[in-house]
C-alpha cells in the first residue's frame, strides 16, 4: 500500500515593501517556484500559503512569528491534511539574490535541520544527477531561521527548505521544481 501524502508549500516572504530597503526585503524567485512546484504536484493535494507580511515588519520564518495569521493558516492547514492523510510534507520556498557573495554561483539550496534527513540528501542528488546544468548544495538550515521546517518536524511531519537563485530562469526554476515535486510524490 502507498504512502498518501499532501502536500504545503510556504512562501513566508513573497510580499515585497512598498519603500525600497537596504536589506533582502523579499523573496522574488520564491512565489515563481512554488508556482513551479504547484504545476507538476498534485492539485488535489498540495496547498500555498504565501505571507502577505514584509520580511521588514515580520520576518514569518522565525519563532516570534508563530503567533500570526500566516503561521496560524498553516497549523491549521496541516492539522486538517493530516486527518485525510497518511504524512504531510512542508516545502518552504525562498530565494537569495544573485549577488549574495557566500552562494555565488549556485542554483539551488536545498535547506534542512541538522541531522539532515535521509530522504533530503537523495532528493539533492537526484537534483545534481537529473538538472543538466545543476548546482545544487545540501546544508544544514539553523533553527532560528528555518522556524516553519523546525515547527513541522518537531510535530513529525517531513519538510525541506528550498532556496532558489534569483539568476535562474523560468526554465530553470520549471526543471528544478519538476524533479523535485516527481521525487516528493515517489521516492520519500
Amino acid at each position: 500500500m502507498s504512502t498518501r501524502r499532501a502536500f504545503v508549500i510556504t512562501v513566508p516572504h513573497s510580499t515585497c515593501p512598498i519603500k525600497k530597503s537596504p536589506t533582502h526585503p523579499c523573496d522574488t524567485a520564491a512565489i515563481l517556484g512554488a508556482n513551479a512546484l504547484l504545476a507538476f504536484l498534485p492539485a488535489s493535494r498540495t496547498y500555498v500559503r504565501v505571507g502577505e507580511t514584509p520580511r521588514d515588519d515580520i520576518d514569518l520564518n522565525r519563532v516570534q512569528s508563530r503567533a500570526t495569521p500566516f503561521r496560524k493558516s498553516i497549523r491549521n492547514l496541516v492539522r486538517r491534511l493530516k486527518l485525510a492523510y497518511d504524512e504531510v510534507v512542508i516545502l518552504d520556498s525562498h530565494s537569495y539574490p544573485k549577488k549574495l557573495e557566500r552562494w555565488q554561483g549556485r542554483q539551488l539550496y536545498l535547506m534542512d535541520l541538522d541531522p539532515i534527513q535521509a530522504w533530503v540528501k537523495r532528493m539533492a542528488m537526484q537534483l545534481a544527477t537529473d538538472h543538466k546544468d545543476g548546482d545544487v548544495v545540501l546544508c544544514p538550515a539553523e533553527d532560528t531561521i528555518a522556524d516553519i521546517l523546525l515547527e513541522f518536524r518537531e510535530a513529525g511531519h517531513k519538510g525541506v527548505v528550498i532556496e532558489w537563485c534569483e539568476k535562474l530562469t523560468t526554465d530553470q526554476i520549471m526543471q528544478y521544481a519538476q524533479i523535485i515535486a516527481e521525487f516528493v510524490q515517489r521516492r520519500l
